[in-house]
């Protein structure tokens, strides 16, 4: 169902028993696959593509399911140009994804979040209320970043540390996870499964290869805390 309020591009391509919310926007040569929801008074801009599911080769560690839940987009948001969101995910009130970002499937992105532009979010990554990703960062899935964090350009959160090509699915605890209040500097580099406690902050370039306890400060290779964060 598309409401009578709604303007549409040129182009413009939908799918099975999706919903357009009230005064929704959507520009030139956007695609929404099937059963995707879209909130009143959002805007999509051009070349976006929401709803897509995900695709092996046959070369996935990660194992896709049969079924996704729909992909859901709250109030109020703004999708940037040729930004992809795959289906399953859910997207709350107010966020705002920059143009050429990429969300994978089943991930949650609450309330007046910001990702950034050419952001890539892997499946099963968390992000909370408030949270703020600058460009060009890299999130490996089962991710969380709680409420308030901010990410500064390029950080990169990893997942394995055996690199693997085929094998065992990695675990859901593999991620990182950085409490809510925490600041993280540009280009640094996260191990699997570390845990950077609340209101900490992490220097620009360090590699984070252990936990960081709540309140610090923390920089280097490998990233040692420096001082209690006042």
């Amino acid at each position: 169902m598309i409401s009578k309020t709604a303007k549409i591009g040129n182009n413009f391509n939908i799918g099975k028993n999706c919903h357009i919310g009230e005064n929704v926007l959507i520009h030139n040569n956007v695609t929404i696959y099937d059963n995707t929801i879209v909130g009143d008074n959002t805007e999509i801009f051009d070349n976006a593509v929401l709803g897509r599911p995900p695709k092996s080769a046959g070369n996935l560690v990660h194992k896709l399911k049969n079924d996704y839940s729909n992909l859901v987009i709250g109030k109020n948001c703004s999708i940037g140009v040729g930004a992809v969101v795959y289906i399953g995910t859910i997207i709350g009130d107010n966020v705002l994804l920059c143009d050429y970002c990429s969300i994978r499937e089943e991930c949650k992105i609450d309330d007046h979040a910001t990702i950034g532009r050419h952001v890539a979010v892997n499946h099963s990554v968390t992000i909370g209320k408030r949270t703020k990703i600058i460009d060009n960062a890299c999130l490996g899935s089962y991710l969380t970043l709680e409420d308030d964090v901010f990410i500064s350009a390029g950080v990169i959160f990893t997942n394995d540390n055996e690199m693997r090509l085929s094998g065992k699915q990695l675990d859901t605890t593999s991620g990182p996870c950085v409490k809510k209040g925490c600041k993280i500097g540009g280009n640094s580099i996260f191990l699997p499964g570390v845990t950077v406690g609340e209101n900490s902050v992490i220097g620009a370039g360090s590699v984070v290869t252990k936990d960081i306890p709540s309140g610090t400060v923390a920089m280097g290779i490998p990233a040692r805390v420096k001082k209690t964060n006042v």
